[in-house]
């Protein structure tokens, strides 16, 4: 007897099992049934082994359906009926559900660092203004009054009041060659 052999065959099934894959034995849920069925019913394994399968795990399975509510049994008989093309389609719309929620786990972390990087930046911008207002402003600077007279937080900042902003959006043709931004108006003829 192999022990090591047995181990990894043992391993592989509980492995396979815990991860939902094809590829586990049939002997490995009789066995696990079986067990479970001992300790629920107080009988030893070796006598478990004896009795029919079928009386086993129709024992095993009405234990767990007593638990349920009636709704509950409803949704797991109409799970039950469902047949192999609906339960592949519905695999892979639960494929395709969980791809989107990736793709957004990533977008939100993109996001995240993305903001962080902001928030860097208008901190070293604050940190660069304090450092600007902190020095006496050149003639230039008085006399267009480019400096600063009190410091503007850019985190934060409340709206005054009678005060507003507004966006206008125009329409673009996007098939031309340009904007229009830089070329001379075409005369209208008449």
């Amino acid at each position: 007897m192999d022990f090591n052999a047995i181990e990894l065959l043992a391993l592989r099934d509980v492995w396979f099992a815990r991860q939902r894959r094809p590829g586990v034995s049939a002997d490995f849920h009789v066995r696990r049934i079986f067990r479970e069925y001992s300790q629920k019913f107080f009988t030893p394994l070796h006598e478990v082994y004896e009795l029919p399968i079928d009386f086993v795990v129709t024992a095993w399975i009405e234990d767990i359906y007593e638990d349920f509510k009636d709704e509950d049994l409803l949704k797991e008989v109409q799970n039950l009926i469902k047949t192999e093309e609906q339960l592949l389609a519905e695999r892979r719309r639960e494929d395709e559900s969980d791809a989107d929620m990736w793709l957004l786990e990533k977008d939100i972390k993109q996001s995240e660092g993305a903001a962080k990087k902001l928030e860097d930046a208008v901190k070293a911008l604050g940190d660069a203004a304090s450092l600007f207002r902190q020095r006496a402003p050149t003639h230039e600077e008085k006399a267009v009054g480019a400096r600063m007279s009190k410091p503007v937080s850019l985190v934060n900042t409340q709206v005054v009041p009678g005060e507003s902003i507004s966006i206008s959006f125009e329409d673009v043709d996007l098939d031309s060659d340009s904007f229009g931004l830089l070329s001379d108006p075409k005369p209208q003829q008449s």
